[in-house]
């Protein structure tokens, strides 16, 4: 790296790239797919090679700047195998090399179509992922690493051997909209996200072309062939990911939804706001949007940019402008919005809010029916107002309650029955079981410097749901 990359007060070679990921995926095809009869190698021998690099890279002084990542997981299914899987890889590189890199890396990917099943990443799975990565990254080093996520996005393996489709972009587009408004929360932790879009990709070029690239050729949109039709290089639909975005920047400011399907992130730039809202179910949903803290200062326009999906999986961008917000917005299933709001005078940002979290000094409990779990979360100093969320990350064979009684310091909580995203079961055809992070409400005056959460599932649940005319309750024994 040193005498290929530009150095300090060098004008030769390419710049010098701020990261380094070791090895790209190295577990997935040693270990995960290996299929020949060879001994597999072992992770943690992955993990020592990476320690040695990183080793000899800070030997190098022209390197000093370089920031060394790994260990570049492809797919982190912590939960697999009752969270087997997490202790032999993902925790081992933290417990191994944890100290020797600068930064973890991860890829974070849905599977619309995978075996059958619809295998999503984005909603509460990917907050527990997250929230397990960063927590035990405290417990171990005392600190929370930062994050690269070097791709993200959707593998559409129902199209893998496809040719172009409107329908795979739209997949990969959803994905990238959802996963990013998560990223937008943990500013403090993710150093850079990068949605997997390459440009014309020819390099990966098969029988097939290659799936999440950025051109195509005209004969594709068109459905004909390169033999007889047009050859130049032309967007795909992945460009409608920026051209949604394009607009956007500024100050974020304080936002809050009461819907957990419903993601909400603003931004403030002199005049004008910017209000990003994007729906995690697939029905439409309407909702009342109140834009508090513009108090007397009139709205001079409304510029909507909405990137929807029809009955075939075809986005369209729709752009459009309204009088007035009025009482309530519809906003498509699976779609993304941003509200431009051009205001009569620049907003003033005159207040700060301090948002940090805290994490409980141990993880990974056991459940066991009627038997209460102790966490202790310490070192919070309030103010004299404020919000405070508890993040529970929970994973449970499907059909299992996900709602425990839950206090802390002895207050009981009410713990709400939605979270972000789907069940992660649809009747048997997601994922093997759930993982994800419920989001409870805790009053303010319930918090201390020092706090225990106790968590409890009952031996016996009961799941109603209730219709205008009828309610259907069942009632089973287990945790």
């Amino acid at each position: 790296m040193s005498t290929f990359y530009k150095t300090s007060g060098s004008d030769i070679g390419k710049p010098m790239p701020s990261y380094f990921e070791v090895m790209n995926e190295p577990l997935y095809p040693l270990i995960t797919e290996r299929e020949d009869d060879a001994d597999e190698v072992p992770a943690l021998e992955i993990f020592e090679f990476h320690n040695t690099v990183a080793k000899e890279v800070r030997k190098v002084r022209a390197l000093d700047d370089v920031k060394i990542a790994g260990y570049t997981v492809a797919f982190p299914d912590f939960d697999k195998d009752n969270f087997q899987r997490w202790e032999e890889r993902d925790k081992l590189f933290i417990d191994t090399s944890g100290e020797y890199m600068d930064v973890y890396s991860i890829h974070l990917y849905d599977f619309p179509c995978h075996d059958n099943k619809q295998k999503y990443r984005r909603g509460s799975n990917m907050e527990a992922t997250m929230d397990m990565l960063e927590g035990y990254s405290m417990i171990k080093l005392g600190e929370v690493k930062p994050v690269i996520i070097s791709e993200y996005g959707a593998a559409v393996h129902c199209e893998f051997n496809n040719d172009w489709t409107a329908s795979r972009n739209t997949l990969q587009t959803q994905a990238f909209n959802s996963m990013l408004m998560g990223f937008l929360e943990r500013p403090d932790v993710i150093e850079k996200a990068i949605p997997f879009i390459v440009v014309k990709a020819e390099w990966g070029r098969t029988a097939h072309p290659y799936g999440p690239r950025l051109m195509i050729q005209q004969f594709e949109r068109d459905g004909t062939t390169e033999q007889t039709g047009d050859t130049d290089w032309v967007y795909s639909d992945l460009v409608k990911f920026y051209q949604l975005w394009s607009d956007v920047n500024g100050t974020r400011v304080d936002t809050w939804s009461a819907e957990a399907d419903i993601l909400v992130d603003a931004y403030v730039a002199d005049d004008t706001a910017y209000i990003i809202l994007n729906n995690l179910e697939v029905e439409n949903t309407e909702f009342n949007l109140h834009t508090l803290g513009i108090d007397g200062n009139s709205i001079n326009a409304i510029n909507i940019k909405h990137l929807v999906t029809d009955s075939d999986k075809v986005m369209t961008l729709e752009e459009s402008t309204l009088p007035n917000l009025g009482s309530s917005i519809t906003l498509n299933g699976g779609s993304t919005m941003v509200i431009k709001l051009t205001l009569d005078a620049a907003i003033t940002i005159d207040q700060t809010n301090s948002e940090t979290k805290h994490y409980a000094t141990s993880y990974k409990q056991a459940i066991t029916a009627d038997s209460a779990i102790n966490f202790s979360i310490n070192g919070i100093s309030k103010g004299s107002t404020g919000e405070a969320m508890l993040r529970l990350g929970i994973g449970r064979e499907h059909g299992k309650s996900l709602q425990p009684t839950v206090s802390i310091n002895g207050n009981a909580l009410t713990i709400p029955s939605d979270f972000r995203g789907y069940d992660q079961n649809l009747n048997g055809k997601a994922r093997d079981n759930f993982f994800g992070v419920i989001e409870i409400p805790v009053p303010y005056e319930y918090l201390q410097a020092n706090n225990t959460v106790t968590v409890e599932f009952s031996g016996y649940w009961r799941l109603c749901r209730n219709s205008l005319n009828s309610s259907l309750c069942n009632e089973q024994s287990g945790e």
